[in-house]
């Protein structure tokens, strides 16, 4: 493998980034972050290559280099390297429940401001967080509580993974993002069947059901 670097006093290498093959770096040309320039690519005058990112030459089919690539520039993409251990999922909640001294079960439901519908506390994990993490910050976030017991089990509805927890009792449901969240309420499966609820929630109602 050769490496040829252009100017050396004014290229930049930062990070991980890592040069591969015939790949130079030419002008005030950086790379950045977990960067990665691979085959002949090349960086020139003041480009930049930060973040995730890997730039590589588009390399034809054998069968087509002599007829339709013969005389043209290689082609580039640089498209994002997916992060390793990345989860499907999009969402992250809980389902808040307690039974009563008729072994009635009671779930947390909190309505949206927006669309105005019915759901488990839930929200979108941010980049490095955990699900767990996540969980518990979006209950305490739309309910107000912030002390829960260990999760009975935990199960993945739609694109969303949710942890069951089992509480003593209706503690109170305050939410503190009220931009967010409009009403609050404790409600058994029966009656979640005659509110406006997401498709989570509905989702919920008919695995319950079968």
């Amino acid at each position: 493998m050769t490496v040829e670097v252009y100017q050396p006093s004014a290229c930049i290498l930062q990070g991980n980034s890592r040069l591969q093959g015939n790949s130079r770096l030419q002008g005030n040309s950086r790379l950045q972050g977990n960067s990665r320039l691979q085959g002949n690519s090349r960086l020139q005058g003041n480009s930049r290559l930060e973040g995730g990112y890997r730039r590589h030459q588009y390399v034809p089919h054998k069968a087509f280099q002599s007829l339709t690539f013969r005389g043209k520039k290689p082609q580039y993409s640089t498209t994002p390297i997916k992060k390793p251990n990345q989860l499907p999922y999009k969402t992250a909640g809980g389902i808040l429940r307690y039974k009563t001294k008729f072994n009635e079960y009671y779930y947390a439901l909190v309505q949206g401001s927006y669309h105005k519908k019915w759901s488990f506390p839930k929200g979108h994990i941010n980049e490095e967080e955990k699900m767990f993490d996540c969980t518990l910050r979006e209950i305490a976030e739309e309910t107000g509580i912030d002390v829960l017991p260990e999760p009975t089990t935990s199960l993945q509805i739609g694109f969303g993974y949710y942890y069951i927890f089992d509480i003593e009792e209706d503690y109170p449901l305050c939410p503190r993002d009220k931009k967010e969240i409009m009403n609050t309420m404790w409600t058994t499966i029966e009656e979640m069947q005659e509110l406006d609820t997401n498709a989570d929630v509905s989702q919920f109602v008919r695995m319950l059901q079968e």
